[in-house]
């Protein structure tokens, strides 16, 4: 039995649902395992290929960096959100992208480039002092 409903679809570039549809075949794992193995006569060869080489773990890695852009997006859409709150979810996304693997370097550096994008525009010396003098943060999240 699968929890959490059922498979989530494609739509037009929206970072929650991505995220979503991402949780979704992640939570169908070990269903579709068992079809794959189950029911071989069913299946194209290369639907079963994908399903048992490292298709989990390559969607478990984009869920990592999916879930925190998806946080960011509810947190900024907040009617009482703060630069502080922007900045923070900046952070958080780094460490995420900081821990991909090392096995999919086009990807990290791909995240890294899209990610120091956006930060250079953020970047300013007087947001990142407020944060680390702010008596919340004091720096959470930079030293690990």
């Amino acid at each position: 039995m699968v929890k959490g409903g059922k498979l989530k679809g494609y739509c037009q570039t929206r970072w929650m649902t991505a995220c979503d549809c991402v949780s979704s075949v992640l939570r169908c794992e070990e269903a579709l395992k068992n079809v794959a193995n189950n029911n071989l006569n069913y299946l194209k060869q290369n639907i079963k290929e994908i399903i048992m080489r490292r298709f989990f773990m390559d969607i478990e890695e984009l869920q990592l960096i999916l879930k925190p852009i998806k946080e960011a997006i509810k947190y900024l859409e907040m009617k009482n959100a703060t630069l502080a709150d922007c900045f923070l979810q900046l952070i958080k996304l780094s460490y995420s992208i900081k821990s991909l693997s090392e096995t999919h370097t086009t990807f990290r550096q791909q995240c890294i480039k899209a990610f120091n994008k956006r930060w250079m525009q953020f970047n300013f010396r007087l947001y990142m002092l407020a944060y680390l003098l702010h008596p919340l943060y004091r720096g959470t999240y930079l030293i690990k």
